[in-house]
């Protein structure tokens, strides 16, 4: 079996069982991209020509494991999901010099994007350029126009910057002409046959890196040793960190150092999704002068549900355990509610796309309410962060720190995920876990205990912050991260692990890099500051 795929960049042969795909050198480096980029092994060179064999087996590779006896028929000519389109457009599987928007604009893409796993558009930061104009957009996916509208992303602001809409079907005329967004229908532009994009898709491990997704500091970085890398992160993370420390530094120009800690702290509560809401609303507590008032945890969280609209106005499909909740947080609500009136937060403020169960803004409420009545909470957490300084293990650091934010046990949140929740858990889960506690020790704690050294001008406060962000052990890895190793070492496993501190340097790294940069990297600054680095890491402090 043999076929030829061509593109303006590259040209794709399936042969035998695997696919053979030859790429001009001088477009590869004209686009910003670099051939020690491709997760793949160079096995010759020669006029300009680079022959590379791709990773991915082909489909009839006797050795891999999963067989086509395995893989379920697609429905008739078209994809069996959206998934299936996602796939083919982050590997750019198209026709790419012929593609033309339903309006008949040309649409070259310089790049597709970065697959988001996450909320909002499908694909974050592509740089495209339609009717001949240049600009980075979202992308988002879909396998008819309607789903736009029937999935609600016409009024979502998260879909504010899409810029192109990729669809399967070509639209009629008057439904493209209603979007309002140049609309890509990819059916007729595909490289190869969609049964053979179907099989593909199902052998191809998820989050493996397509060739759009290494930046140009790889090569550079693949240079320097593992040292190197953690001292880079290292710095990056205290960078990070006292960006944070001088947001609570602000803070504590109009409120009390206990007031500021609970901001950071509610803040850090609504990572990602749902951080201005909680913030707003530990705003609103210290304005209304709630917070100088003793509650009790279950009068706190009446009042905190109630403020965030979040309290389900109607009970009567409750029964049993979460019916008695919400009866006695609405007898306490009711008292307070109409004093409160211009308190209250809209609804639609929160986000409630593709969040995790565990992560609900209820569930997220009910914990910061047991901070709002603990005692000397500040003082606390001053003498844990001494504490966890003079000694050296980990374990023991973070079970006191545990110890001092996890609240007692409740009979409704250890069994439901939120107050609508039908059934029960399967299994009994607190409102605090140890990868959601490192999350508030990295983005919320350390940064408000660098602010009380700054402020202080205390030496050995600011010594022990930094001793203990060296002793957080890693939170759970996210799309953001993965796609960060991804792009800076070429593997999302790749790079210093082990830390904390190091996945809170690659964010860093996103923000003071990469967000200023296009998806070419362009005018990036980076790859040359490295180059510039000699292989071995400066000495501790500098």
């Amino acid at each position: 079996m043999l076929f030829s795929v061509q593109s303006a960049e590259m040209s794709v042969f399936f042969s035998g069982t695997k696919p053979r795909i030859v790429m001009n050198r001088c477009e590869i480096e004209r686009s910003g991209g670099s051939t020690a980029g491709f997760p793949a092994e160079i096995m010759a060179a020669e006029n300009n020509q680079i022959q590379i064999q791709t990773g991915i087996p082909f489909h009839r590779d006797p050795d891999y494991l999963i067989r086509d006896s395995d893989i379920p028929e697609p429905r008739g000519d078209e994809p069996e999901s959206e998934q299936v389109l996602q796939w083919i457009w982050a590997r750019q599987n198209l026709h790419r010099h012929r593609l033309q928007s339903i309006c008949g604009k040309a649409v070259e893409v310089l790049h597709p994007g970065f697959w988001n796993r996450g909320s909002g558009p499908d694909f974050s930061r592509a740089l495209l350029r339609i009717g001949g104009v240049t600009g980075t957009h979202d992308v988002e996916v879909e396998l008819a126009v309607e789903n736009w509208h029937s999935h609600g992303h016409h009024r979502d602001f998260h879909f504010a910057h899409v810029g192109l809409l990729v669809v399967w079907e070509e639209p009629s005329c008057d439904a493209a002409a209603a979007m309002g967004i140049p609309i890509l229908a990819i059916r007729r532009y595909l490289n190869a046959p969609l049964a053979e994009m179907h099989i593909l898709f199902h052998k191809t491990p998820v989050g493996e890196p397509t060739c759009f997704e290494s930046g140009r500091c790889r090569p550079v970085l693949g240079k320097l040793d593992e040292e190197t890398h953690r001292h880079l992160l290292e710095s990056a993370a205290l960078s990070r960190l006292r960006v944070r420390a001088r947001a609570v530094h602000a803070w504590e120009s109009e409120y009390d150092p206990p007031t500021a800690l609970l901001l950071s702290l509610m803040t850090a509560l609504g990572m990602p999704g749902n951080s201005w809401p909680m913030r707003f609303i530990a705003e609103k507590l210290a304005d209304s002068g709630f917070l100088q008032q003793r509650r009790s945890w279950l009068e706190s969280q009446a009042l905190l549900l109630g403020l965030s609209n979040l309290l389900p106005a109607d009970s009567s499909s409750k029964t049993g355990m979460a019916l008695d909740f919400i009866n006695q947080l609405w007898e306490i609500w009711w008292r307070h509610q109409d004093e409160c009136f211009t308190l209250i937060l809209p609804r639609s403020i929160w986000n409630m796309r593709k969040i995790r169960p565990m992560n609900h803004p209820e569930r997220r409420l009910a914990l910061g309410a047991y901070w709002v009545g603990l005692q000397d909470l500040p003082g606390q957490i001053i003498d844990w962060t001494k504490s966890a300084a003079a000694g050296t293990c980990r374990s023991s650091a973070m079970g006191k720190l545990e110890a001092l934010l996890r609240p007692p046990h409740s009979d409704f949140w250890h069994h439901h995920f939120s107050l609508s929740c039908p059934e029960p858990m399967p299994r009994p889960t607190g409102l605090l876990g140890r990868e959601q506690l490192v999350d508030l020790a990295m983005n919320s704690i350390i940064p408000w205990i660098l602010a009380r050294a700054e402020i202080g001008r205390d030496g050995e406060l600011r010594s022990a912050a930094h001793s203990v962000m060296q002793l957080m052990p890693p939170a759970a890895e996210n799309h953001r991260t993965r796609h960060l190793r991804t792009r800076l070492f070429g593997d999302r496993n790749a790079g210093p692990r082990g830390k904390a501190v190091y996945q809170q340097g690659l964010l860093q790294v996103e923000i003071e890099f990469c967000q200023k940069s296009d998806s070419l990297c362009s005018r990036c600054p980076l790859p040359s500051r490295l180059q510039g680095l000699k292989n071995n890491a400066p000495a501790a402090g500098d």
